[in-house]
């Protein structure tokens, strides 16, 4: 998994953004940009930006059904004209601020997995 993490966070840094998906308490989905993507080690990554207020109310909020934090996340890295990318499945560990205004934070990410993307047809049954 070490080399696709790798692979990801380049192609990240050469498309310029990826995409980051997080769930309320009910459930509702959010999708928001992250602008950098930086390696961590031992199947981590730090994702950087100014990340808007429904990311982080997702990753600090309970969900009502378990009473628990949700944060889990889908990371999606695609390279539209190539149709080239990857999913990562993993957890933000830590909510890091960096600088502001406007808050910069970092997200320190655990992958606990990567699976192919693209546009065509592709199998994610190898999750």
């Amino acid at each position: 998994m070490a080399e696709a993490l790798e692979k990801a966070i380049v192609l990240a840094q050469q498309v310029g953004h990826a995409l980051i998906a997080t769930v309320d308490a009910i459930g509702l989905p959010h999708l928001a940009s992250v602008g950098k993507l930086i390696p961590a080690p031992d199947g981590y990554l730090v994702m950087a930006d100014w990340f808007c207020p429904d990311t982080l109310t997702n990753l600090l909020a309970h969900s009502l059904i378990t009473m628990q934090p949700n944060r889990r996340v889908a990371i999606l890295i695609w390279d539209a004209v190539e149709d080239d990318g990857y999913q990562c499945f993993g957890e933000v560990e830590e909510v890091l601020e960096v600088a502001g205004p406007p808050v910069e934070r970092r997200l320190l990410v655990r992958v606990d997995d990567i699976v192919p993307f693209s546009h065509v047809f592709h199998d994610d049954i190898t999750r």
